[in-house]
């Protein structure tokens, strides 16, 4: 049989090659702090006081503590005081899912505030500063609370 007439046989993966992924990588959560953009924690000194934990090919997820996102990054390379990350996936989770319209806002007497981890939003009545409502998730639930609260007081 001669080189032109020789098969050629497809790639196989070898056994050690094939590993289990928790043994090759960390997965770790990171809850991002109200206010802090998505932009900000895509960059290198932001990983500053972890980057010695991170190795490459680690994935960290990243839930805004208020809500607004998600992302999945992937460690390409890190330092002593940095990391760089490559975005896997990001998602926007309280965005204009509700429409305008049904939003409330300063002129029905009432704003939505995030108010940390514990109270999460909250709903405030401005005539008085009093928190009505408190332990919301997400910005356009509050929003959508305030809604049916002013519906309910119009009855």
């Amino acid at each position: 049989m001669n080189a032109v007439e020789k098969k050629t046989e497809a790639r196989k993966l070898i056994i050690p090659r094939f590993k289990d992924a928790a043994y090759e990588r960390n997965v770790w959560q990171a809850s991002i702090e109200n206010g802090v953009a998505f932009d900000e924690v895509v960059k290198p000194e932001f990983w500053a006081h972890v980057a010695a934990r991170l190795k490459p090919n680690d994935h960290i997820e990243v839930v805004a503590e208020n809500g607004e996102y998600f992302g999945e990054l992937l460690v390409i390379e890190s330092g002593r005081l940095w990391a760089k990350v490559a975005v896997l996936r990001f998602v926007e989770l309280s965005a204009a899912e509700v429409p305008a319209a049904l939003l409330a806002s300063a002129a029905s007497g009432y704003k939505v505030e995030y108010k940390g981890p514990t109270l999460k939003h909250v709903v405030i009545r401005l005539s008085d500063n009093e928190i009505v409502h408190e332990g919301i998730a997400r910005k356009a639930d509050a929003e959508l609370w305030v809604n049916e609260h002013l519906k309910t007081l119009a009855r």
